[in-house]
């Protein structure tokens, strides 16, 4: 009888603690969008449909500010030409993932995230394409 409380017991406090660890994967996941919609690796990352977008919104490169065509920074990330050349010297990475060999951009403070920082990534990494 002991025995087969104890089963029951250990069953019932394994089943708690399996849900708990599932629950708290299952917010994770919801509550970092990084850990289930940036999946990078089958995927052709697009410098219309990715890349731009985050130039856009992070670099000032659609504000007449920063690196948009307007600016006097010379560094022009409103065109795709201008994007190639900087992935082309290796700072444009550099200054996207903070490594020390760039000055660290967004100027903001706050760094890309890490699935934007992954699209650029591979998008460099592919030869940076007009797509």
């Amino acid at each position: 009888m002991k025995k087969s409380i104890l089963i029951v017991f250990t069953a019932i406090v394994c089943s708690y603690c399996t849900n708990k660890v599932g629950k708290l994967q299952e917010s994770f996941d919801k509550n970092n969008p990084d850990a289930v919609a940036c999946d990078t690796t089958n995927a052709v990352i697009s410098y219309s449909i990715d890349i731009a977008p985050i130039i856009a919104a992070s670099c000032g490169a659609n504000n007449n500010s920063c690196h948009s065509s307007n600016s006097a920074d010379g560094i022009l990330l409103d065109f795709w030409g201008g994007v190639n050349y900087c992935a082309s010297t290796g700072k444009f990475l550099s200054s996207m993932t903070w490594d020390g060999n760039a000055s660290n951009m967004p100027k903001s403070g706050q760094k890309l995230t890490s699935c934007e920082i992954k699209k650029i990534t591979k998008w460099v990494n592919m030869g940076a394409p007009d797509n």
